[in-house]
């Protein structure tokens, strides 16, 4: 059983960094080829600039590293002519998000990655449009994608359709303005009940909705069926290979949200209101995440989750 109490060690810590950022480089320059687009005279040459800029501003790259890293577990290899295509489109999904997310009507922030946020670099208009550009592109890069069957385009667009839209992360920024109105009561157990119901939600959705979906497509590209395949000797109320990742991606995206919070003091650490308290509940998820690991190596014994295994970790235990 791989449990918390096996931390990483410094060999773990540096194989999981150097994954993690070599996974950065090889994304971003997808990332670049996608928006490599001729800007000369065609009059929207700002709308351009503020997707590069939007897009391109940093970030750890987690939905694409577990698109690829999914993809990698169970063809044994990443195949980038198939799958970086699937893993920008995603990375596009999300940058479109945090545009719109900073925007005024929304969350408000003023700063993004250490850098002006969009709308106040380019306008609010332009960074609407800018968001909306690039959720289109997305799809576009999914549906161009020369390696991935038509059957497979299909699946893929309707994972990342659903994680973006009403019932994904369109819906969870929708409860999270609507619990940033109300005001609750920290005397009453009753409602704080309810608070955290309500975070569990909304991080589900906003957050871990394209995380999910992140590591499902990885799955879909490496044709994985979403059936049972009936290998070892699964528990009483087996699950199928995706469904078991995609309970690892949803309890790393929670506990990846509780520590952001606990850096913030904002969410999950202002709930449980002491840092102690918040760092088992991001434990917790982890090693629940590590659990549907082992549920899925009893399923198919012949894959490799190291690298899922320690990304989990050291994503719970990273110091930013």
């Amino acid at each position: 059983m791989y449990s918390l109490e096996q931390e990483l060690d410094a060999a773990d810590i540096e194989y999981i960094k150097n994954k993690l950022a070599e996974n950065v480089r090889i994304i971003d320059e997808g990332m670049k080829h996608y928006l490599d687009v001729p800007t000369n005279g065609n009059g929207y040459e700002h709308l351009i600039e503020a997707m590069r800029y939007s897009a391109l501003s940093g970030g750890k790259r987690i939905r694409g590293f577990l698109t690829r890293e999914c993809f990698e577990v169970f063809n044994g290899y990443i195949d980038d002519e198939m799958v970086l295509p699937i893993a920008c489109a995603i990375e596009m999904i999300h940058a479109y998000s945090l545009i719109h997310d900073d925007l005024p009507c929304m969350d408000d922030d003023d700063m993004r990655r250490g850098q002006p946020s969009c709308h106040i670099k380019f306008g609010e208009s332009t960074a609407i449009l800018a968001g909306d550009a690039l959720l289109a592109l997305a799809f576009n890069i999914v549906a161009d994608a020369d390696k991935i069957s038509p059957e497979n385009k299909i699946k893929i667009i309707a994972e990342l359709s659903r994680a973006a839209g009403y019932s994904g992360m369109v819906g969870g920024q929708v409860i999270d303005l609507g619990i940033a109105a109300q005001s609750f009561s920290p005397d009453s157990s009753k409602q704080k009940t309810i608070d955290v119901i309500k975070l569990i939600k909304l991080h589900t959705m906003k957050t871990g909705a394209l995380i999910i979906a992140a590591a499902r497509i990885g799955c879909i590209a490496a044709g994985v069926s979403a059936e049972y395949t009936g290998r070892g000797k699964p528990e009483k109320s087996p699950k199928n290979e995706i469904e078991l990742i995609s309970e690892y991606a949803k309890n790393i995206a929670l506990a990846f949200q509780v520590v952001d919070d606990t850096f913030d003091n904002d969410g999950f650490a202002a709930f449980f209101g002491n840092p102690e308290d918040t760092a088992e509940y991001a434990r917790k998820l982890t090693l629940e995440a590590l659990l549907n690991l082992e549920k899925l190596k009893e399923i198919n014994s012949a894959i490799n989750v190291k690298s899922l295994q320690f990304a989990a970790k050291y994503l719970l235990y990273r110091e930013y």
